[in-house]
């Protein structure tokens, strides 16, 4: 999902001067509504124009099987 910067999930990215980085958040579930937490994997990728474009994505998480 593209995000706009003005999202939490994008101002809480730990800030690099580097071209692209990501990092692990955690969007809070609300058991009264029966809904878990969800961990995302948050890119930013920085654009030729200079702006910086922010994507988030389901954390995957590899089994053994």
């Amino acid at each position: 999902m593209r995000l706009k910067d003005s999202i939490g999930l994008a101002k809480r990215l730990e800030k690099s001067d580097a071209d692209s980085y990501e990092g692990m958040d955690v969007i809070l579930g609300n058991p009264k509504e029966g809904t878990t937490d969800v961990t995302v994997r948050v890119i930013a990728v920085k654009l030729d124009s200079g702006a910086t474009e922010y994507l988030a994505t389901s954390s995957i998480k590899l089994f053994k099987l």
